[in-house]
């Protein structure tokens, strides 16, 4: 899986946002995932969000 971090804020509202997406083949399909939440909960929220897509399983 290819991990990629992000940080920015919304747009109109400048709330920062700190978060992560992900991208991963299998069986010629393409998935995506993202997880974002506000900066300042990114802490609190950052590990939970992270081990998500690790838990994804693939079923044929």
């Amino acid at each position: 899986m290819t991990w990629i971090p992000m940080k920015g804020s919304v747009i109109g509202s400048g709330t920062p946002v700190r978060g992560f997406t992900a991208a991963a083949e299998y069986e010629d399909w393409g998935y995506f995932f993202l997880g974002a939440s506000a900066a300042d909960e990114w802490l609190d929220y950052g590990a939970i969000l992270e081990e998500m897509p690790e838990s994804v399983q693939f079923i044929e």
